[in-house]
């Protein structure tokens, strides 16, 4: 061989094949298990480019020079040792999974993930980069003697006049680029900005055409609308389009004229982008942004296509074409991932030209508006195109016939050449057997051609040479036309052999089978050699010939054979094989009907199921659901619907249902499924088992206590069973372990739930690694539980969850529903922890996320709702909490109706925030509504329902309806005694709101005995000193003093004032302590009484002057206390005064609201003054009530307006008319 001699292996070429091919092989064993470096991978590609390289160089007599023998001999001692150093790294590849064993399988893949680890640790320690440098260094040498022995060929055969002098050569030159891309060494330093912008790339991953013949015109019209350069700097876009029929040579005419511009335009760079797909597309844009090292191209966060297309219309400084091939339906107008469609990605000012290429004239038009229609070749150019591709015993007439019968389509014409060409045949033969075809190649014709249009017509020409060729391969070599047919029902593009090699085939045989394709042009192979893709026309063709020939039930029937057995089950470890597979599943399923034969059917069940669990796996709950459907479908017609695989099928299926957002339904499924379980299985089994831990997580996020205590049973039964029938680190364990975690903490257990979710989070760090799905849902489990305990844990609890953020987003993306849950919570314990603002922000990104991905109406999506109104609620932004809440309500009409616990939860806080706005009548509305809401969905005891029956009942005090509250209060109380605890929060605050209502009904001791309760139970868990116990202990002194009880008054406020005192001396409420003790003491005529006078005037004016404004005096003081407190301090009052006066300012004589201090309206007032016989103390009750009022809600308050217009009606019953009428016109004036 000519190259061979010219390095000296004229005499050996076997053996430098045999020790490439070797290390070639150890690498990519190696680099299959995962986690190599990338020094290695690269290695790899450049290994199999060299044997290639060499297998197609010819045989010559060259005698060998010295530099070149040292170069081999230098190679080989290299590689041999590279070899034996990878071996004894001894790592062991993963074995084939064996059907039906899971946990061996994963103890396998486990074992391998390790041996990788530390074989590659192990290459890292002992320096194996350095050794293979060395190797990489003699490679080199070898690649450089190749690529000047190929010119070398290249000139010589030039000089020949042969039939294969434009193959070979179009071989040789490939090869030659191929290995000066494999010497650019991939740890290149980037080149600085300045020199990028002036960088010259020709990237066109397409060969010249050097049979490329006429279209001077088109080539002419380019030119004029592209070729023109009106000067230097930014400026419009030229565009322009070629259009036709697929196989007319579109793309061919792009590929010359590119080529042409290279030849007349040195300083123009090229660029050539695929966009049959938007996938494709963002490729070809990366490839750009790596060819110019753009900063952030690597970086998740970035929008790669937008830095391409600004780097153009910014900072690129050469003239440049792009070729946008392909472009041949609707999707470069469609959005993609990042919200814009690929068009809006194309540079619009800039100095360059851009050249679509459409089989679609529509959207040529809507791209260029005036796109270049690519018509059939002249005769002349057809006759040119053959002439030189076929063998000159021909003659012109026999050509035309062929170019009659191909309609001068460019692919038609050179698909027949090719076959002629390869097999030896002239026009005569070959037309011979294009004419004995006739009746099929009609039948096609036909039917695809008057019914179908221009896409019909392109097929009628190119299938008459792939007919012919179909037979061709079928006859020589019936395993490459198996082949041809099974890729004929997958996607076209990216077939990994791993899809199409059989079981136990012979990798020769394979290679052999698949080689006759790649050489027949109906499949091109990728640069990883593994990778196969079909041209759309091709497949129509072989799936109607499929149909035409009786084939077509075998093939569909071995295809789905092949998936079924090859996609994986859809867990993350497998997302990336899953990925790769599944437009060719997709494709098989949608060219493959649902046959009435039971394997096949089968075989379609198991794929389903798989592919729906990737999807739900994914997020995409809806197609999950979709495909699943379709599972369970085939297995009850197939008479399997009560076996193992149709309940574990049909388990998934609850479990998607779940997830999206239907629990009852879901939970009735489980049932259906655990009693057949049960009876095939046993209630041990691990099947069985498998249904009942999800069953328990179902059941525990539902809102109903009583399911909550059938859930921990479950939960506990699950992980007794794993417990004992699995080892400690089987994934089903911490499964269980993980889910009794949750029902604990669902329970209201986080203390207990703590343990459990601590151990699943450690074993699953462990096994699965951080970044895995699992691990981060425990770790966000474990967070709940940590904001939880008392006292909450809010530290470790927002580290985990950010953490858990950032990984969720790096290994499923942002999209992904675990993401928008982890965040979420995320925002609950920001919230909680005082991070109002950043809660609030984040919590909005992911609402518009949610329904998004989700839906509006989906429940992650309303507690994302609920979480910003949450949010705006606890700021005390009230008006926006409002208004977001009324506007995500009207989005949902059907809201109410369709989720009702949801929309409740809404209403409950909208109801909340009219009671901030003093809106009383309005959120006493909206109370009840929830209240009968509650009752009916969740039952009267529900924890949630008796919270908004406390609600109402005070909201209803607060409007002044006291005998109204006390009623709901007198039911309610027991009721949250016997469901949550004498000493429940909400239990002690009943208590306490009885008390005021007993308060406002002048029931002062009945008052008294519950404030005490309440005081006792606050002292008790919130201790003597916090604020919710000293306003317990203001609410005791206002009803002792009612009752005249001075003594025990007096020792409640001493008690008060010196726990105030330590707390805040010249606070507010001390004073106000202080003023209640001297006037109990002056009750009772005590001399100390005076000196606690004097100590407290003397507090009050050394106050500042602005105290009365400060928030603290302005939120709390009465009327009637800001009066007094301003004739103290500025000395209009002293203490003979006061006693003068007797009307001592006694500050707690009234109870202590938590909602704005004491408001008695009109209610109150009437059902109080007509108890009472004594106008003088119906007067008292009237300047008490409207005080209050004219405080609480202002004079012009239609509240306000209505006691004083009831108390003039009082005075008039009473025979103080003058008096109404005085009163009556104070409130008309007040209108004006």
């Amino acid at each position: 061989m000519e190259a061979l001699a010219a390095i000296g292996l004229a005499s050996n070429v076997l053996g430098f094949i045999d020790t490439t091919a070797k290390l070639h092989a150890l690498i990519k064993e190696y680099s299959s298990m995962g986690g190599a470096p990338a020094e290695v991978l690269a290695i790899s590609k450049q290994l199999d480019l060299t044997i290639r390289a060499v297998k197609e160089l010819d045989e010559s007599g060259r005698a060998r020079l010295d530099h070149e023998k040292l170069a081999l001999q230098i190679y080989s001692e290299e590689a041999e040792g590279l070899r034996v150093f990878l071996e004894s790294l001894k790592l062991t590849p993963d074995q084939p999974r064996e059907r039906g064993s899971n946990s061996s399988w994963l103890k396998r893949r486990q074992a391998t993930a390790r041996t990788a680890e530390k074989g590659w640790k192990a290459f890292k320690a002992l320096r194996g980069k350095e050794k293979l440098d060395k190797f990489q260094t003699s490679l080199d040498r070898i690649l450089d003697l190749i690529k000047m022995q190929q010119q070398t060929r290249i000139e010589a055969t030039a000089l020949r006049v042969d039939d294969k002098t434009t193959i070979l050569v179009q071989n040789s030159e490939s090869i030659i680029r191929g290995l000066g891309d494999l010497q650019l060494s991939p740890n290149q330093p980037s080149i600085d900005s300045s020199a990028m912008q002036r960088k010259i790339i020709f990237m066109v991953p397409l060969a010249r055409n050097s049979g490329f013949l006429g279209r001077d015109e088109l080539i002419l019209q380019l030119d004029k609308r592209l070729g023109s350069s009106p000067g230097p700097g930014p400026r419009e876009v030229q565009t322009t389009a070629l259009c036709g029929l697929g196989g007319i040579g579109k793309s061919q005419i792009a590929l010359e004229y590119a080529y042409l511009r290279k030849e007349r335009s040195p300083d123009t760079s090229t660029f050539w982008i695929l966009a049959s797909t938007a996938t494709r597309f963002e490729e070809s844009y990366k490839q750009i942004a790596t060819e110019f090292q753009l900063p952030g191209r690597n970086d998740p966060h970035v929008d790669v296509l937008q830095l391409v297309r600004d780097w153009f219309e910014r900072h690129y400084k050469q003239r440049w074409l792009m070729v946008v091939d392909n472009v041949d339906d609707t999707q470069i107008f469609e959005k993609i991932q990042c919200g814009k469609s690929p068009l809006e990605y194309l540079p619009k000012v800039a100095d360059g030209s851009i050249l679509f290429t459409s089989r679609n004239r529509d959207v040529s038009i809507d791209l260029v508006s005036d796109p270049i229609t690519v018509e059939p070749l002249s005769p002349e150019e057809a006759r040119k195109l053959l002439g030189d591709r076929t063998k000159r015993t021909s003659t012109d007439e026999e050509k035309d016939m062929v170019l009659a019968e191909l309609d001068h389509l460019p692919l038609a014409i050179t698909q027949a050449a090719s076959y002629m060409a390869k097999r030896n045949k002239t026009v005569s033969q070959y037309l011979v057997l294009y004419q004995d075809s006739e009746k099929s190649r009609v039948k096609l014709l036909e039917h695809k051609f008057v019914d179908t249009g221009r896409e019909a017509r392109s097929l009628e020409s190119v299938a008459t040479t792939w007919l012919m060729s179909f037979q061709q391969i079928k006859s020589e070599n019936p395993r490459a036309a198996n082949l041809l047919f099974m890729m004929s029902l997958m996607g076209r593009q990216s077939i990994p052999s791993s899809l199409i090699v059989a079981e136990n085939e012979n990798i020769v045989d394979f290679e052999e089978a698949v080689g006759t394709l790649v050489a027949y042009s109906f499949v091109s192979v990728d640069d990883s050699g593994i990778n196969y893709s079909m041209h759309r026309l091709v497949q129509i063709v072989t799936r109607a010939w499929l149909d035409d020939h009786g084939d077509r039930l075998f093939i569909e029937s071995q295809a789905l054979g092949f998936l079924s057995s090859r996609f994986p089950d859809g867990e993350f470890e497998t997302w990336e094989t899953c990925a790769q597979y599944l437009p060719h599943v997709e494709s098989v399923l949608s060219h493959t009907p649902e046959s009435q034969v039971n394997t096949q059917r089968l075989h379609r069940s198991e794929l389903l199921t798989n592919l729906a669990w990737y999807f739900k796996e994914q997020g995409k709950y809806d197609l999950a659901r979709a495909n699943l459907e379709q599972s369970l479908k085939i297995l009850n017609t197939a008479g399997t619907g009560e076996s193992g695989k149709a309940l574990r099928a049909k388990r998934k299926f609850a479990i998607i249902v779940e997830r999206q957002g239907h629990p009852e339904e879901a939970i009735k499924l489980f049932r259906e499924v655990l009693k057949a379980e049960e009876t095939l299985h046993g209630p041990d089994h691990l099947e069985t088992l498998e249904t009942v831990d999800e069953l328990a997580t179902t059941l525990a996020n539902t809102l109903f206590p009583e399911r909550w205590v059938e859930s921990e049973g479950l939960a506990r039964r699950s992980l007794k069973g794993r417990r004992s029938a699995l080892t400690d680190g089987d994934l089903k364990l911490m499964e269980s372990l993980h889910t009794l975690g949750w029902v604990l903490y669902r329970e209201g257990n986080p203390n207990e739930s703590e343990d459990p979710l601590r151990e699943c989070l450690q074993k699953r760090r462990m096994v699965l690694g951080d970044q895995h799905p699992k691990t981060t849902s425990t770790a966000n489990d474990l967070a709940l539980a940590l904001i939880n305990l008392d006292p909450p844990n809010y530290e470790e609890a927002e580290r985990l969850l950010r953490d858990s953020a950032n990984l969720i987003i790096s290994s499923c993306g942002t999209d992904h529903p675990n993401s928008i849950v982890i965040h979420s919570n995320l925002c609950n314990v920001l919230r909680r922890s005082g991070k109002h603002a950043e809660a609030e922000t984040l919590q909005a990104d992911q609402l518009a996320l949610s329904e998004r991905v989700l839906g509006q109406n989906h429940p992650t999506t309303i507690w994302c709702v609920v979480s910003v109104a949450e949010s705006l609620f606890y700021q005390k932004k009230f008006y926006m909490t409002q208004s977001f809440i009324l506007k995500e309500l009207e989005k949902r009409p059907d809201f109410v109706r369709q989720d009702v616990v949801s929309a409740l939860i809404l209403i409950n806080l909208l109801a909340h925030v009219c009671e901030e706005h003093r809106e009383f009548t309005e959120a006493a509305k909206n109370f009840q509504s929830v209240l009968q809401g509650r009752k009916k969905a969740l039952g009267d005891d529900h924890p949630a329902t008796l919270q908004t029956e406390h609600c109402f009942a005070r909201v209803r005090l607060a409007q002044g309806m006291c005998f109204e509250a006390a009623g709901i209060l007198r039911g309610l109380m027991p009721r949250e005694i016997r469901v949550l605890g004498l000493e429940h929060e909400e239990t002690v605050l009943s208590v306490r709101l009885y008390g005021l209502a007993m308060f406002s009904q002048r029931k002062f001791l009945e008052a008294e005995s519950h404030f005490r309760q309440a005081l006792s139970t606050r002292e008790k868990t919130f201790g003597r000193e916090h604020e919710t116990t000293l306003i317990a202990r203001d609410n005791l002194e206002a009803a002792l003093g009612e009752q005249k009880k001075w003594a025990e008054w007096e020792k409640v406020s001493r008690d008060s004032l010196a726990i105030r005192q330590l707390l805040a001396p010249s606070d507010y409420h001390t004073l106000r302590v202080k003023s209640n003790l001297w006037f109990v003491l002056e009750q009772q005529h005590k001399a100390e009484s005076e000196a606690i006078f004097h100590e407290l005037l003397a507090n009050i004016k050394a106050l500042p002057e602005d105290f009365m404004e400060g928030p603290n005096f302005k939120k709390n003081a009465t009327c009637e206390e800001e009066w007094y407190f301003w004739r103290l301090r500025n000395g209009s009052f002293d203490l003979e005064t006061l006693r003068a006066r007797k009307r001592m300012a006694a500050w707690s004589r009234t109870p202590r609201f938590t909602i704005g201090g004491a408001v008695a309206s009109l209610d109150s007032f009437f059902k109080a003054s007509s108890q009472v016989s004594s106008n003088d103390l119906a007067g008292e009750i009237y300047d008490e009530v409207l005080r209050n009022m004219e405080h609480t809600f202002g004079k012009e308050c239609e509240e306000t307006k209505s006691v004083n217009e009831e108390y003039a009606k009082h005075l008039e019953q009473r025979g103080k008319v003058h008096e109404a009428k005085r009163i009556r016109e104070r409130l008309q004036e007040s209108r004006i």
